[in-house]
């Protein structure tokens, strides 16, 4: 779950400006995923994904490298580096937390071939089931909450021959690497 001010009038601006925040309830499930998969730790993730701008519009994170606005942060981070380890298991509870956009979220290695992940629940209800994503992206509408486990491959599977390989949280409708 998460959580953000309702104060009439000002609710948007401040979700836009980055005042929310997680609610996690932990219970059965991350036992299941900590005795199955090894997932706690640094392999559990909470990334709440922000549409952070000034009032002009502009994105307050720049631009990249290739010149394309980056509207997206994590964490109220642009561009963040999260650090995995090959063949690990993760867990990554995304929630979108921006006011108006979709972020298409995917996962892609640095010639832009996108990584399976599987979604086992939305919006804080478990699926009771693996979902593999359409296309191997998760449509986040403002406000939507997503439980995905990504199995990091291993660096030869990603044809490529140096270490730390860079992998990329992408929004599935920009070009520019979002982090």
């Amino acid at each position: 779950h998460w959580m953000h001010a309702h104060v009439h009038g000002s609710t948007a601006p401040q979700v836009r400006n980055g005042m929310a925040g997680a609610l996690i309830l932990k219970g059965a499930t991350d036992q299941w995923l900590a005795d199955s998969y090894g997932i706690k730790g640094d392999k559990e993730k909470i990334m709440l994904i922000q549409q952070l701008e000034n009032s002009d519009g502009d994105p307050l994170c720049g631009n990249s490298v290739a010149g394309t606005p980056i509207t997206n942060s994590i964490n109220g981070q642009c561009l963040p580096t999260i650090t995995v380890t090959e063949k690990d298991v993760h867990h990554w509870r995304l929630i979108h937390t921006g006011v108006s956009a979709t972020v298409n979220f995917n996962i892609e290695d640095s010639k832009s071939n996108k990584l399976d992940f599987v979604e086992y629940a939305r919006d804080g209800i478990n699926l009771g089931k693996t979902n593999q994503p359409n296309g191997n992206m998760v449509a986040l509408y403002p406000g939507y909450r997503s439980d995905i486990l990504f199995k990091v491959p291993a660096i030869k599977d990603l044809r490529v021959d140096r270490d730390p390989c860079p992998l990329y949280v992408v929004d599935g409708y920009s070009t520019a690497k979002e982090s």
